[in-house]
């Protein structure tokens, strides 16, 4: 399978969020790119659980780079592109999909709720690869394994309502189709 070259996918996003006036940390990059991935857009980035929901190495690893590289800069943990113009097009797909996880989150990119929504989501993917249904008990259950009760059921409930919804309808019109996240 062909992958974008991740580094400038993460320039290309970055851009964008930045023309939407969305702040962006590591975590909320993290979760975006977990996100996409599980829908069908191509990345190298394999996600683990972690302390703060679904996390890759490798993404992160490729954040440092672009900060050495001095394409971004970290300032009071946002990622900030660092004077580039970068040409970099996202597919129209990849601007839907984005604009459609700004409004799952109802633009609450707070560490806390990003940290919610990614392991909820994390949890319906681990789900599906089990013989375990996904129902609301069952991703509690799961859920608590990871995070305790850090967070309330009902915030759990709402964010697994949010996530089957935003999953239902992307799947419904791009079930089984993979993308580029860059303009050719």
């Amino acid at each position: 399978m062909m992958y974008s070259n991740d580094p400038d996918v993460l320039i290309g996003i970055l851009n964008y969020l930045k023309k939407k006036n969305i702040s962006v940390s590591k975590i909320v990059l993290q979760k975006l790119i977990f996100f996409m991935k599980e829908s069908g857009f191509r990345f190298s980035y394999s996600f683990e659980p972690y302390k703060y929901g679904p996390f890759s190495e490798n993404l992160s690893e490729d954040i440092d780079m672009l900060k050495v590289d001095e394409k971004i800069s970290i300032n009071k943990a946002n990622l900030e592109l660092v004077n580039i113009d970068t040409g970099i097009s996202l597919q129209d797909e990849a601007i839907k999909f984005i604009n459609k996880f700004d409004e799952m989150l109802d633009g609450d990119y707070d560490f806390s709720n990003i940290e919610l929504y990614g392991t909820v989501f994390y949890c319906i993917r681990s789900l599906e690869e089990s013989t375990d249904p996904i129902d609301k008990d069952t991703v509690l259950k799961q859920f608590k394994g990871w995070k305790g009760n850090k967070f309330s059921d009902d915030s759990v409930f709402k964010a697994l309502s949010d996530v089957l919804e935003f999953k239902q309808n992307w799947d419904k019109e791009y079930n089984n189709k993979y993308f580029d996240v860059l303009s050719a």
